[in-house]
């Protein structure tokens, strides 16, 4: 059975004690039920605020699988499907960080870089231990040449996962950018540090090349 089958079964019984409840309290005014019945409501009222708690996290599980399902239609450049997965995010769990992220993602790739630096700063505030919010905000504004703010992003992204070596290699280009040369330095030895140890580094010839980049643009740069 699907989470939402559940949360949805959940919220039919819960419903029922509503009415049930209130014929209890009404019977217990009159006379007709003993006080001690008056309790019932209570725990239907207990019972009714625990599934709209759990309601809301399952909601969120579930926005979350559609938001990932929407992030694999982006890497596909399936921008009109992605959109429509995260309408159905969105009424599932309209404050879940991830509908910004991916929505500021498909604004990149379209070109509309205002738009997307907005979404993707909304997926930061509303989550400010993603990941893949930052480096996505970094990206983003990197392509629209605003190289400070990408500084900013890249080393929250770095905040949260130290381990992504990735990032170092394109903040140290970044601050080649902005003139900071120590800073740069700084950040491709890093990369070289943490690149060079992967498997990916032994397998994927990019990776290499970009090592070998690197290595030169610390010689050129100090």
């Amino acid at each position: 059975m699907s989470l939402k089958t559940i949360a949805n079964l959940r919220l039919t019984i819960m419903i029922l004690i509503i009415p049930v409840s209130a014929a209890i309290l009404v019977l217990t005014a009159l006379g007709g039920l003993p006080l001690y019945f008056a309790i019932w409501p209570a725990v239907g009222g207990v019972l009714l605020y625990g599934n709209f708690v759990e309601r809301r996290e399952d909601n969120k599980q579930l926005a979350s699988t559609i938001v990932n399902e929407a992030m694999e239609l982006v890497d596909k450049n399936l921008f009109r499907a992605a959109r429509e997965h995260l309408k159905l995010a969105i009424k599932l769990s309209p404050d879940y960080y991830g509908i910004h992220m991916v929505e500021g993602v498909i604004c990149r790739n379209e070109q509309q870089f205002d738009l997307a630096q907005k979404e993707l700063n909304l997926a930061v505030k509303a989550n400010p231990n993603s990941y893949r919010s930052y480096f996505a905000l970094g990206l983003t504004c990197l392509q629209a040449k605003k190289v400070v703010a990408a500084i900013a992003a890249f080393r929250g992204a770095l905040r949260v996962r130290p381990d992504k070596w990735e990032v170092y290699f394109i903040l140290a280009q970044a601050y080649e950018l902005d003139g900071d040369k120590i800073k740069a330095v700084e950040n491709y030895k890093k990369y070289v540090e943490l690149a060079g140890s992967t498997i990916e580094a032994q397998m994927d010839s990019k990776i290499k090349e970009d090592i070998k980049n690197s290595r030169m643009r610390i010689l050129e740069l100090q």
